[in-house]
């Protein structure tokens, strides 16, 4: 993954949880790190629900440097695909501020 033209890795640790009325939910959190120095880039947690009956995927995602994001997509066979649909940020986010975000997660 490329972050700002650097590449970097994610660990990520899921917990499943179940929200009653929601779907299926799942707790999780990811963090980046660059790929040669191993030094921390950002931390982001949040939550990943699915449309009941459906291969519908939302991701509800907050970063520690203010950034907001929802995002939306479709689980197909052993990939998740996903955009941004809304991005938030906290008004002193350092720039340049993230226009859009798309990611694809191979099962």
């Amino acid at each position: 993954m490329f972050i700002q033209g650097r590449l970097c890795l994610y660990s990520v640790n899921y917990i499943s949880q179940n929200a009653p009325g929601s779907g299926i939910c799942y707790l999780c959190k990811f963090n980046a790190f660059h790929a040669e120095s191993k030094k921390p880039l950002h931390r982001e947690c949040g939550f990943i629900r699915m449309q009941p009956g459906t291969n519908r995927v939302a991701f509800i995602i907050a970063q520690n440097s203010g950034l907001v994001e929802i995002e939306e997509g479709e689980l197909t066979g052993q990939q998740l695909n996903l955009q941004s649909q809304t991005l938030g940020r906290i008004s002193f986010a350092k720039k340049p501020h993230v226009q859009q975000i798309s990611r694809v997660f191979q099962l």
